[in-house]
């Protein structure tokens, strides 16, 4: 992470709804931003995951039913 920036932290969403969004609770979002990070959404089934954690700094893996988050550096 960049001294200067806020950690960018990655967020997966739920599968596609009905009308074929992804979708996830805004709560989810604005409690990164309220901790200070930047939230960047991840779909399910992104085609190369691994080179995601070059740029995030942290992931939360959200399911319907609750969470589980972990840092990626120290």
């Amino acid at each position: 992470m960049e001294q200067n920036r806020p950690p960018m932290i990655g967020i997966t969403t739920y599968g596609r709804n009905e009308v074929q969004d992804f979708n996830l609770p805004a709560a989810y979002v604005d409690a990164v931003k309220w901790a200070g990070g930047i939230p960047l959404l991840l779909p399910p089934s992104q085609p190369e995951p691994s080179r995601l954690l070059d740029v995030i700094d942290g992931l939360s893996f959200f399911r319907r039913r609750g969470y589980r988050s972990k840092p990626l550096r120290g």
